[in-house]
């Protein structure tokens, strides 16, 4: 787009207008060919093809997924977008982009926290896995572990079919567990019934949206400043907030406090003594922070009500795992960015330990599915949508299509609005008997509009109308 406004801004006599479309076609030319060759005159090896062809016979309608080791090609992405007519997960594609921590977070779950990865399967539709792993073993007991059975395999290619078809359309319940923050793969890890905010900023969250969660998880946030005001209300209705304030920046030199917790951030380096409460016994008496070449930076707090667990540095003792009343509620604080440090060394048994103890502590709901809401789809097609349901009470209705704002919702006709539930389609709808309906509107964002007008004045610029 900005190139022939750019050409457009030259006068003529500098670079000629034909001159310029000249090369704006050679651009182009080179472009699209290098595209063509790389997508459309890829040979297809014959383990694809006989892949293609026993996926084009199966059953279910689902989404298929590449779980294919060491990484994830883009020719991987394309084959699996393209056989069999169905939709691949969203996000797939988006390597080196805003969402690679995503794409990275479910290969690696693969071997630390398969958990998560059957959660984030089920909560995508995805009935069909196309699977490439070095060590067979390591295949078959993933596999059982996902509940998805082996249905083809054509040299090191295997086609993994779900044992029990997913949903398209769940429910999202109560007394769930909600992560947010900026990569929070080691919260996810760790919490793997957790849903995963679509903002680092707890702050864009609506007190409707929140109902949906007893526990909520924060590290690595945006606008810490205004944490307590987002979810004070929240917790003190009795509800528990899990935080680690670790990487608040400049924030420490503030002087943040959260209910009357003060934050500081403190360096380590080396191995540090730790004192665990009985409920956690067993954990090790020792860890090993950072180095002196690269000291392991986080925050510990004072004025904490109740401290479980310590960490002595340099002969003083600092809160590791304490907690402070906040109304009916209860604010848990984790210090040194303790799971990520964890993730880091490879030690996901001891954040499970944590995790475990934490969780145990409220009403928070350990299903890592959504169960199937109770819907039926009379239409499907790429931008359309239509649902009938009856149903005795409200509910928030998870559809298994990626979450745009270009997306509108009618309930019978009228408007209703669309939210993000991890990138994907969550409506709140009422009791009774109702058809709901999804247009894709191109040109219904702001945004969309304001990009159609600067490609048609770039256009007319270009041919001097």
């Amino acid at each position: 787009i900005l190139f022939p406004l750019v050409i457009a801004t030259i006068p003529a006599g500098a670079w000629s207008r034909s001159v310029s479309l000249a090369a704006l076609a050679v651009i182009l030319l080179v472009d699209g060919t290098s595209a063509w060759r790389s997508v459309f005159m890829r040979p297809a090896p014959a383990d694809e093809q006989a892949i293609a062809q026993t996926l084009a016979v199966q059953p279910l309608p689902g989404r298929v997924v590449p779980l294919t080791f060491p990484d994830v090609t883009s020719a991987d992405i394309y084959f699996t977008s393209v056989i069999g007519s169905r939709s691949n997960v969203s996000g797939w594609s988006l390597e080196n982009t805003s969402q690679q921590n995503s794409v990275r977070r479910l290969l690696d779950s693969a071997q630390h926290a398969p958990d998560y990865l059957q959660r984030v399967l089920s909560l995508w539709n995805t009935d069909y896995v196309l699977a490439r792993f070095a060590d067979p073993q390591q295949s078959a007991a993933l596999r059982t572990t996902l509940q998805f059975d082996s249905t083809a395999q054509h040299g090191d290619l295997a086609l993994w079919q779900r044992a029990q078809p997913s949903a398209f359309a769940q429910q999202l319940t109560d007394h769930r567990v909600l992560v947010i923050g900026n990569n929070t793969t080691a919260w996810l890890y760790a919490f793997p019934t957790a849903s995963e905010g679509y903002s680092p900023n707890p702050a864009d969250y609506s007190a409707d949206y929140l109902s949906h969660f007893s526990v909520i998880g924060l590290n690595r946030i945006t606008g810490g400043g205004s944490l307590e005001p987002a979810l004070g209300d929240w917790v003190r209705q009795g509800n528990t907030l899990i935080v680690d304030l670790s990487g608040l920046g400049q924030l420490y030199n503030q002087g943040v406090t959260l209910f009357g917790v003060r934050t500081a951030a403190m360096n380590l380096t080396g191995d540090y003594a730790l004192n665990w409460p009985s409920a956690l016994a067993g954990l090790p008496d020792q860890l090993t922070f950072g180095s002196l070449d690269t000291p392991w930076v986080g925050a510990t707090y004072f004025n904490l009500d109740h401290t479980l667990a310590t960490i002595s540095v340099r002969g003083q003792s600092y809160p590791l795992l304490g907690y402070q009343d906040v109304g009916k509620g209860k604010a848990w604080f984790i210090s040194f960015n303790l799971l990520y440090l964890l993730n880091q060394q490879d030690r996901q048994v001891i954040a499970t330990r944590l995790s475990d103890y934490l969780l145990a502590q409220t009403d928070a709901t350990r299903a890592l599915t959504l169960p199937p809401a109770d819907v039926t789809v009379t239409a499907r097609q790429p931008a359309h949508v239509t649902l009938t349901y009856a149903s005795p009470k409200a509910f928030s209705l998870v559809l298994s299509m990626t979450y745009f704002p270009r997306w509108q919702a009618s309930l019978d006709g009228v408007p209703i609005v669309l939210h993000n539930h991890e990138h994907l389609i969550l409506l709140d709808v009422p009791d009774g008997t109702h058809t709901i309906t999804l247009d894709y509107v191109p040109l219904s964002t702001p945004i969309a509009r304001l990009g159609l007008l600067v490609s048609l004045l770039c256009i007319a610029l270009t041919f001097g109308v």
